[in-house]
């Protein structure tokens, strides 16, 4: 499953639960599930599952997104 997160200002900007989105360096497409705590601007947060060394690789990044 691609699920992600974001922050509450992302979702105020048009990115509302359902949305598909394309993560720079990521294939496919991922699909906004959730939202962040509070505090967080501008972010995402990638669901890896049980993968937690992919998780861990793939780590804290500046990437662009693209949705409709």
């Amino acid at each position: 499953m691609r699920a992600l997160a974001v922050s509450q200002d992302l979702l105020e900007a048009g990115l509302s639960f359902g949305t598909r989105v394309r993560v720079e360096g990521m294939e496919g497409e991922w699909t906004v599930l959730d939202r962040m705590p509070t505090g967080r601007r501008r972010s995402i947060d990638l669901y890896f599952g049980l993968d937690e060394a992919a998780a861990l690789r793939f780590g804290r990044q500046r990437l662009r997104i693209e949705w409709r």
